[in-house]
């Protein structure tokens, strides 16, 4: 017989336990193998006490348990639902692989039901989440039959579900549907309606126009700023009817923003514009059903994704980097995360740990004054 690797024995052992149950671990009833691996996973064990069912932390063995067991009221032997929280032992997995393929894949192939929360959801929706979880429950309930798949299942070789080769699949950032749940420390995004308007838009790069430019362009700064310089010309152009920039137009831009700086009415750092005297970096969040308030990736300031990242970071209980990418493409309205958005945010995420402020420690983040 070939020998296992660690791995393939940690995958044999675990199906034996969601096969056989209780009898694997050589226990009487549903136990865990020690307290809940996180203070997430404790307040998650917690709502789900407070709905009225028994919960049993860390169950299984080796390095592969489901956080939380939901204990069957109707049949205290066994579990109604195994709840995986993105904890210490989500991100100690050694691939996503094993984590989606192992928890999800196989043990529902082998009857377990598994509902899985984020944590950065969890805090932000937190309400939202718990219904989810009570749904969830109360559907485990009315679908707790054993049925005759599931028994063929059970008896069949364990090994023959260790060799099965599970697609891979490409996972993408999702906006999550409750679109009105912010992250606590979030404003919404809110436009700088220009109020006037001029007829002579071919005129827009006559020097006689700079003065009312600048003047508008301040006005789009104190609201909107920091923001980025195309963004800007955009909101100033609309006052001439304009919806194109072409050359002169852009230099008649540069000009107005020149002006204004010598008059230290806004301050321009790299493509970004911003107000005299901002201190505290705001993190803006569109606006469900108003399409100026989303962004592209490119004309969100680094300073603003930063924060946004601090704020996940801080209000997570461990999170690692895929997942903060994903929240933070999440809250900054990003429907998918191809490569563009990935590469930016991930840009920011280095930042933050080559500053410093940000550590990673054993593949979960989190901040240098909250360690």
């Amino acid at each position: 017989m070939v020998p296992l690797t660690e791995t393939r024995k940690s995958q044999y052992h675990y199906l034996d336990y969601a096969a056989r149950g209780a009898e694997a671990l050589q226990l009487t009833g549903p136990q865990g193998l020690g307290g809940a691996d996180s203070p997430f996973e404790d307040d998650v064990a917690g709502e789900i006490r407070a709905l009225g069912y028994e919960v049993v932390s860390q169950v299984g063995c080796s390095g592969f348990r489901i956080d939380i067991g939901v204990v069957d009221p109707a049949e205290p032997g066994r579990f109604l639902l195994g709840v995986e929280c993105d904890g210490a032992t989500y991100h100690s997995a050694a691939t996503a692989r094993d984590r989606d393929r192992l928890r999800q894949q196989i043990l529902e192939k082998l009857g377990w039901r598994i509902h899985r929360i984020w944590s950065p959801d969890w805090v932000t929706r937190r309400e939202g989440e718990i219904r989810r979880l009570r749904q969830a429950i109360e559907d485990a309930r009315c679908n707790d039959g054993h049925d005759a798949e599931l028994e063929a299942l059970i008896s069949n070789e364990e090994d023959s579900y260790v060799q099965q080769q599970a697609p891979d699949v490409e996972r993408v950032a999702v906006a999550h549907p409750d679109a009105d749940a912010t992250l606590p420390g979030t404003v919404p995004y809110e436009v700088c309606e220009v109020g006037v308007s001029y007829e002579n838009g071919d005129e827009f790069h006559y020097p006689q126009y700079r003065e009312q430019q600048s003047e508008i362009l301040i006005e789009i700064v104190s609201k909107e700023g920091p923001i980025h310089i195309e963004l800007a010309t955009k909101r100033v152009i609309a006052a001439w009817d304009l919806t194109r920039a072409g050359v002169r137009i852009i230099d008649a831009m540069a000009e107005a923003v020149r002006l204004c700086e010598r008059m230290s009415l806004l301050e321009k750092r790299g493509d970004f514009l911003w107000p005299i005297g901002l201190n505290d970096m705001p993190v803006r969040v569109p606006v469900s059903d108003l399409k100026e308030t989303y962004r592209d990736v490119a004309h969100i300031p680094p300073e603003e994704i930063q924060a946004c990242m601090l704020l996940i970071i801080r209000h997570a209980v461990g999170i690692g980097v895929d997942s903060l990418i994903k929240e933070t493409a999440n809250i900054f309205g990003f429907n998918r995360t191809g490569n563009r958005i990935r590469d930016r945010l991930l840009k920011e995420c280095e930042a933050l740990q080559r500053k410093g402020t940000v550590t990673n420690v054993d593949g979960s983040l989190c901040c240098k004054d909250y360690q």
